[in-house]
């Protein structure tokens, strides 16, 4: 009994205790509550007036705004990137120039088939002679004399199967060039008789000389003196060419000392190839230079034959004399001697080269003095 009454009792403590924390709680939250509300009440109080404005202004405050339609804004076209490529620029057209003025046609003066007499030409060109046959007397003096004459800078002029009969001044050349700028004239087929000295002779004397006379394919009889002769002394004549004569000897008369067939003095770069030369009084090539730069001669396939021939040699004369000759090729050439006391006589001469050169006949061997570097 005692037992019961003290449970109730216990019970009695915990209901009035949750009954105390209950209110507790409820005072504390509406104490909370009255403190949360106090502001809306004084908004609702400014606002009381006007109901409607009131519900506008709790609906703007309360709604979610609409979403305003984005509109899709036009496709712009993408300004282009400019490239860095160079754009080459339009060139601009060159002026056309004027036309030059055609040059005037070279006109060439032909004389063919006749009969004349002596020929003197100077500061002429552009001529032909063909078969033309050369008969008359030159000056009388036999340093310029000739019946053919080309001086005074003449040029491009061509002589072709033509006859150079004897000169009648008893003293002079068949054919006399005298240098001075002279240039291209040229001997082709041409026939030149005995005359009283020489058959051809080429002379520089002054100014520049002479270049590119040349003899080709001609046949000169026995000449009273040397046959052909090129001879300077401006050191600059050359550069000419004897190509294919058939030279039948030199010094057929005694009027005057020189009795050889092919005479180089003083002058470079030239051409013999494919000659024949015949029996001389004295040597057959007279070969000099004297100086000691190269002479640039190119001697090919040349014939001296000495045991042909009708003019006499002297017991000295040799096929082939050369004095101060530096350099030279002399390749395939036939060298026979037939009385000389021997085929070459070689004095100061250095650097020439004859190795396919043959030597024949008597007293074959070359003879040397004063040489160096000769090759056979």
């Amino acid at each position: 009994m005692q037992a019961q009454s003290t449970n109730k009792r216990r019970r009695m403590l915990i209901m009035v205790s949750l009954v105390v924390t209950l209110l507790t709680a409820i005072s504390l939250t509406a104490s909370l509550a009255g403190a949360n509300k106090a502001p809306g009440a004084k908004h609702r109080a400014t606002h009381a007036s006007s109901g409607k404005h009131k519900r506008s202004v709790q609906w703007r405050r309360h709604r979610r705004p609409s979403a305003v339609p984005t509109s899709t804004p036009a496709t712009v076209a993408a300004t282009p990137t400019p490239t860095t490529s160079a754009v080459t620029p339009a060139s601009t057209p060159s002026a056309t120039p004027a036309p030059a003025p055609a040059a005037a046609a070279t006109t060439t003066t032909s004389v063919t088939g006749q009969t004349m007499g002596a020929l003197n030409l100077s500061g002429v060109s552009n001529r032909v002679y063909e078969n033309v046959t050369f008969d008359g007397a030159g000056s009388g003096g036999p340093d310029s004399s000739g019946v053919v004459v080309v001086s005074g800078g003449s040029h491009d002029i061509t002589f072709r199967n033509c006859v150079i009969n004897p000169n009648r001044d008893g003293v002079g050349n068949g054919i006399k060039i005298i240098g001075g700028s002279v240039s291209n004239i040229t001997f082709e087929n041409c026939l030149i008789k005995t005359q009283p000295r020489m058959g051809f002779e080429c002379i520089g004397r002054s100014g520049s000389g002479y270049r590119n006379v040349d003899l080709v394919n001609c046949t000169f009889e026995p000449q009273g003196s040397e046959a052909v002769s090129y001879d300077d002394d401006t050191n600059q004549a050359g550069y000419c060419t004897v190509s294919g004569c058939l030279i039948k000897g030199g010094g057929a008369t005694s009027q005057y000392s020189w009795g050889q067939g092919l005479e180089l003095n003083n002058v470079a770069n030239m051409t013999v190839t494919g000659n024949t030369l015949w029996s001389c009084r004295s040597d057959g090539w007279n070969l000099q230079m004297g100086r000691s730069s190269a002479c640039g001669w190119t001697f090919t396939d040349n014939v001296i034959d000495f045991t042909q021939g009708s003019v006499a040699s002297k017991s000295d004369a040799s096929p082939v004399c050369a004095q101060h000759v530096y350099g030279g090729t002399f390749a395939r050439n036939r060298i026979v001697n037939k009385v000389g006391w021997t085929s070459a006589y070689l004095n100061d001469c250095h650097n020439m080269d004859w190795r396919t050169t043959s030597w024949s006949g008597a007293n074959a061997s070359p003879y040397q003095t004063g040489c160096s570097g000769n090759q056979f």
